[in-house]
C-alpha cells in the first residue's frame, strides 16, 4: 500500500513510501520509521493520497515514542544493576564482605551512596574498597573519577575502583593515574568476569540517523594525525591529547535552485541545481556537488553533537545574502556582498536563487582535543575524506566548552 510520495521540493522526488505488513519502506532505500515520515511531511516534502493516511502516521508516532523511552530507561537501569551484581560476585570470590548500594556518612558529614563496598579483615587490620559502577553507553569522564576519589577519601576507604562498561576517556585515564584510582574497562572486565558475562551486560542499542559513510577507522585516523604531528603542523608534537574519538557533526544539505541568463543573442533563463553541505554548529560551508549526496543510515552513538542552527532560518539567510549581492549598487558594497555569498557557497553570478532543504544528516569526524601551556584547541580528521580538516578544526576550536559538555568530557 502506498502511504505517501515525495514531491518536487526534494532530490527524492517521485519516490514512494509504502507499507509492507507492519513495516514502512522507502523506495530504493529500505525500512524507515513513522517519525521519519512525519519529519518529511513537516518539511513539506510529501504528497499524501488521503488525509487519513497522514493521520495514521501521526498515530503511529504517538504510540511508538512513549514506550520506547520507558524501555530505554528501564534497560539502562537493569544494566547498571547487573554490572553491580557481577562486580560484587568478583569481590566475594576474593574474600571480601560485600554490600551493594550502601549509604554511609563521611567525615565531612555528607552521606554517600556506594555502588559496591568491600571489606576484609585479618583480625588485626581491616581493608576496605569502594567500587563505582557505570554501565553507560559511552566512556566515563574525569568527573566520575574525581567524585569516586572524593567519596572514598571521605569515608576512609583504602582503595577506589571505577568500572566503565564502555571504558574511559583519555582525560579520565589521566585523572585516574594522578589520583591513584584503578580503572576497569572492557578488557579488564572480560578478564575478571568472562567474555560471556560482559556480553550479557554490554550495550546493543544504536542511535540511527542519516549520514555520510566513514572511509577510515580510528587507528588510521590516528596515523593521519601522527603524520601531521611529525611534520610539526599545528604544533601537535608539544601538545597533550585530552580526547580523541569519532564524533558525528550535524550538517544540513541545501538544494540551491540557480537561475542564470544564458545566451548572447537569444537570452534565456537556464535553471540548474547545486547541493551544498553546511555544518550546523556555526553554519560554515563545507562543500558542494551537482549531484545529490549519497547518504546512508549510520549509528551516531556514542558521540554526536546537537545542531545549533535551525534549517529554515539558515536557508532564509542564504537567500538574503544573495538578495544583498543582487541589489548592491556601489562597487565596494558589491565586492563585500560577493565575498559573503561566495563564502556561503553561492555560485555567482545568478539572476535568481532558491534554497530548499534536501536533508539533515551527520558528518563523521575524528576529533582530538589537545592542549599545551593552558591553551586548548580541536584538531579534526574528516572521516568522510580521510584528510585533516583545517576548516572543521577552526569551527570546533572556539566551541570547545560546548564540545566538551556535549561529549561529557567537561
Amino acid at each position: 500500500m502506498e502511504v505517501a510520495r515525495f514531491n518536487q521540493s526534494t532530490g527524492w522526488a517521485g519516490k514512494a513510501i509504502t507499507c509492507d505488513g507492519n513495516e514502512l519502506m522507502l523506495e530504493d532505500y529500505g525500512p524507515i520509521r513513522a517519525i521519519d515520515v512525519l519529519g518529511y511531511d513537516q518539511r513539506g516534502q510529501l504528497n499524501w493520497p488521503s488525509a487519513e493516511l497522514r493521520e495514521w502516521i501521526v498515530q503511529l508516532v504517538s504510540t511508538e515514542a512513549a514506550p520506547q523511552v520507558v524501555a530505554t530507561e528501564s534497560a539502562a537501569f537493569d544494566k547498571g544493576r547487573h554490572l553491580e551484581q557481577e562486580i560484587a560476585r568478583v569481590l566475594e570470590a576474593g574474600g571480601y564482605a560485600v554490600s551493594r548500594n550502601l549509604v554511609r556518612e563521611g567525615r565531612s558529614g555528607a552521606r554517600h551512596e556506594i555502588d559496591v563496598f568491600g571489606e576484609k579483615s585479618d583480625g588485626l587490620t581491616a581493608y576496605s574498597l569502594v567500587v563505582e559502577c557505570k554501565a553507560w553507553a559511552k566512556p566515563i569522564n574525569k568527573d566520575v573519577i574525581a567524585k569516586a576519589r572524593h567519596v572514598a577519601g571521605d569515608i576512609g576507604a583504602h582503595k577506589v575502583i571505577v568500572v566503565g562498561l564502555e571504558g574511559a576517556t583519555l582525560g579520565a585515564e589521566q585523572t585516574a593515574a594522578q589520583l591513584g584510582v584503578e580503572l576497569w574497562g572492557p578488557e579488564e572486565l572480560e578478564r575478571r568476569l568472562g567474555q560471556v558475562a560482559v556480553a550479557g551486560i554490554a550495550h546493543q542499542a544504536k542511535r540511527l540517523a542519516m549520514g555520510f559513510q566513514p572511509v577510515l577507522d580510528k587507528d588510521t585516523a590516528n596515523r593521519v594525525a601522527e603524520k601531521e604531528r611529525q611534520k610539526g603542523l599545528f604544533g601537535l608534537g608539544q601538545e597533550q591529547v585530552e580526547f580523541f574519538d569519532l564524533v558525528w557533526i550535524p550538517c544540513l544539505v541545501v538544494q540551491l535552485g540557480c537561475a542564470r541568463v544564458d545566451g548572447r543573442l537569444r537570452k534565456r533563463i537556464k535553471h540548474t541545481a547545486q547541493f551544498n553541505v553546511y555544518e550546523m554548529l556555526s553554519g560554515r560551508f563545507l562543500w558542494s556537488s551537482e549531484e545529490s549526496p549519497s547518504l546512508v543510515e549510520v549509528d551516531i552513538a556514542p558521540y554526536s553533537l546537537p545542531a545549533q542552527l535551525h534549517s529554515r532560518a539558515f536557508r532564509g539567510d542564504l537567500v538574503q545574502t544573495f538578495r544583498k549581492w543582487k541589489t548592491a549598487v556601489q562597487d565596494a558594497a558589491r565586492q563585500r556582498h560577493t565575498t559573503a555569498a561566495q563564502a556561503k557557497g553561492i555560485p555567482l553570478p545568478l539572476s535568481e536563487l532558491t534554497a530548499d532543504e534536501f536533508a539533515t544528516c551527520h558528518l563523521p569526524a575524528y576529533v582530538a582535543v589537545v592542549q599545551s601551556k593552558g591553551k586548548r584547541r580541536a584538531v579534526v580528521v574528516n572521516a568522510r575524506t580521510g584528510r585533516l580538516s583545517k576548516r572543521l578544526s577552526e569551527v570546533l576550536t572556539p566551541q570547545l566548552h560546548f564540545l566538551t559538555e556535549a561529549l561529557g568530557q567537561a
